[in-house]
């Protein structure tokens, strides 16, 4: 089954009103070093393939279902041969492993809906969104999602579907109202959405999971949340404690923000199962 975004034929800086970022920024100076543009994703020009029922996985959770394409499902959904050549679950500088669902994406799914986080109208961006299920959660609840991935085609092949697999058949025609997908590097979209005339695109919500395995991308990160949160926002981390062969986890995640000290944070959420996983609350401090 194939889905095609059906607007009214204008340009998408036309149709697509994104809801906080605006996208033409005539004072941004790009980082030629980066090989990944930071891009909006046209949603118009996407044909969304749909997989049939008996390749889409259903994850419960208290009063909800959230669809998604199984794994062995995913390949065959798009042009990703040279994600799927390096049978790998990285490779740096190329695929930063969207198409796989995490186990620290199922902790923070399970919590936003659970403890009822995000309310109808909040604002939220996921970074490293991958196959997508805490910002859907997020979605399916009412927020206003921003999806963001390292990969173009792991936002148009596997996130922008499962998008559409959890959105009602009357309202598929409309999905840029309520969400946008966004592909590229932290630093450069920190640069080009959050400085300069862009300083006021702020967040409720930014949340993220399994994002902290390369400490050499810790102070990006952190960078590109000062940004984007809300000066009353909150963000939800959700991290392996350490990531065995690549060097990062939360442990050192945490020496920075004590380092920084711009947010308070205290973990909400823990379990042993495996490899230690925490959930991170982070907040701006002295917030009157």
């Amino acid at each position: 089954m194939t889905f095609r975004f059906n607007f009214s034929g204008s340009s998408s800086d036309e149709t697509v009103t994104p809801p906080l970022i605006e996208k033409s920024i005539s004072d941004y100076e790009q980082h030629q070093a980066l090989s990944i543009k930071c891009e909006f994703i046209n949603l118009e020009n996407i044909k969304v393939k749909l997989p049939s029922s008996e390749n889409v996985n259903v994850m419960k959770c208290a009063h909800m279902e959230i669809k998604y394409i199984k794994q062995n499902e995913v390949a065959r959904l798009g042009e990703l041969e040279t994600i799927e050549e390096k049978k790998s679950d990285l490779v740096p500088g190329k695929y930063e492993g969207g198409l796989k669902v995490w186990e620290c994406a199922i902790d923070l799914t399970q919590f936003l809906i659970e403890n009822n986080c995000i309310q109808t109208g909040n604002t939220v961006l996921e970074l490293g969104c991958g196959v997508g299920l805490p910002g859907i959660a997020a979605y399916i609840i009412g927020g206003i999602v921003t999806f963001q991935d390292f990969n173009s085609e792991v936002l148009e092949c596997v996130t922008a579907p499962n998008v559409i697999l959890n959105t009602i058949e009357e309202e598929k025609t409309s999905v840029s109202k309520k969400c946008q997908f966004i592909c590229g590097d932290w630093q450069q979209m920190k640069h080009k959405y959050f400085c300069g005339k862009q300083k006021n695109n702020k967040y409720d919500y930014i949340i993220t999971s399994e994002t902290l395995y390369e400490k050499c991308n810790h102070r990006k990160l952190l960078d590109l949340m000062k940004a984007a949160l809300k000066l009353d926002g909150i963000i939800y981390l959700a991290s392996k404690v350490h990531y065995f062969g690549v060097g990062g986890g939360i442990l050192d995640f945490e020496k920075l923000l004590a380092k920084d000290n711009t947010f308070d944070f205290s973990t909400v959420f823990r379990t042993e199962e495996g490899v230690e996983r925490r959930i991170l609350k982070l907040s701006f401090k002295n917030i009157m």
